[in-house]
This record gives structure tokens, C-alpha cells and sequence, in this order.
């Protein structure tokens, strides 16, 4: 969180309540990392049980749970 600034912290393993308040808060780029977190919280709302956030060339240790954001129902 509070990215790009000197506090920047990665969310690695967020509750889906802990990501909508980010969102309600303003704290996501509405071009960029916003519509990927609607996305998980859609997803998990939906019945999903993972929703992973992660660049492409980190997708298979995404999917290990080794890296990026991981959302759990």
C-alpha cells in the first residue's frame, strides 16, 4: 500500500474486507491497479476462491502462492 511513496508495502495476503477498504479509501490508481482489485472482489463475491494479482512473468509462482497478491474467499 501507499504506493510510489516512501511507506510503500506490498498487500500480499489481504481479506477481501481489507482490500474494499483500500478501495473505499481511494488508495488504488483508478488506470492501473483499480480495476484489477474490482476484478478479485468480483471474482471472490462470485463464489471464487482465489484471486491472484501478479505481472505475467511472475504467473507460475503466483499460482504456486509464492508471489503477488493473493485473495482468499
Amino acid at each position: 500500500m501507499n504506493y510510489d511513496t516512501p511507506d510503500q508495502r506490498p498487500l500480499r495476503r489481504p481479506s477481501p474486507e481489507e482490500l474494499r477498504a483500500h478501495l473505499d479509501a481511494g488508495e488504488f490508481v483508478e488506470g492501473s491497479l483499480q480495476p484489477k482489485i474490482e476484478a478479485c472482489l468480483r471474482f471472490i463475491d462470485q463464489g471464487g476462491e482465489r484471486a491472484v494479482v501478479t505481472a505475467p512473468e511472475h504467473l507460475m509462482d503466483a499460482l504456486a502462492g509464492e508471489t503477488g497478491t493473493q485473495v482468499r474467499a
